[in-house]
């Protein structure tokens, strides 16, 4: 009696389970892609030590496509002190306006706790109304400048300043403030605002001041043409 179908109909399906499996040991082990970090954040603001130092980023900022041109200038100050006015009188922080430029002043009671550069709620969410106006009206350079009145050491004020300062326009470029357009800068109690021979005089020079600076692009003016003869 011949087997050979019977047998061949187990033998064929052994084969086929060992080539498979011989397959699968010959086939190079799968890798799972690389995991990939956010890398890590770089600091990119910029701590200036003289008005020459916001000469060179206005000189670089008014060739950039945000600069407005001359004859535009006070008509996008009309519209955006407009805007300033509208968004932040309510807020209770001090706000001089001026021909090209609108000066914010934040008090370091409002925004601090006493010693800390770290900003409290009430001054992020301020920031937070002002990056808004600030991330619509481009055409603008940003100096924010730290204060402290003249009780203590002067290098802890100095220190302390700055890093007001800088916390400020951190919170700017985490609100989505290009970094290109803020400066910082520490003073100290260098610039009083007020005596500091009375507590009212020593809580006005604590503060943050942030110089919203109209970036305006001057025309070379053309050649005139001679007349005809």
């Amino acid at each position: 009696m011949n087997t050979w179908p019977t047998a061949s109909r187990w033998l064929i399906p052994a084969l086929l389970i060992a080539a498979l499996t011989a397959c699968a040991v010959l086939e190079p082990p799968r890798r799972e892609p690389p995991q990939t970090t956010a890398p890590e954040r770089i600091d990119s603001l910029t701590v200036i030590a003289s008005e020459a130092d916001v000469a060179t980023r206005r000189g670089a900022l008014v060739e950039g496509e945000n600069a407005v041109d001359a004859e535009a200038a006070g008509y996008f100050m009309d519209v955006f002190q407009a805007r300033v006015r509208r968004d932040l009188s309510d807020t209770g922080i001090a706000i001089d306006y001026r021909e090209r430029s609108v000066l914010i002043t934040f008090p370091s009671q409002m925004g601090f706790e006493s010693g800390s550069a770290q900003l409290t709620s009430e001054a992020a969410r301020l920031i937070d109304r002002l990056a808004a106006v600030l991330r619509e009206y481009r055409a603008t350079l940003i100096v924010v400048s730290g204060h402290t009145d003249n009780v203590g050491d002067p290098d802890f004020n100095q220190r302390l300043s700055e890093q007001r300062a800088r916390s400020v326009a951190q919170h700017l470029q985490d609100s989505g403030i290009s970094h290109v357009r803020l400066l910082i800068r520490g003073f100290g109690s260098d610039r009083p605002v007020a005596d500091n021979t009375s507590e009212t005089g020593r809580a006005r020079n604590r503060r943050v001041e942030l110089m919203l600076e109209l970036l305006v692009r001057d025309r070379p003016s053309q050649p005139e043409e001679p007349e005809n003869a």
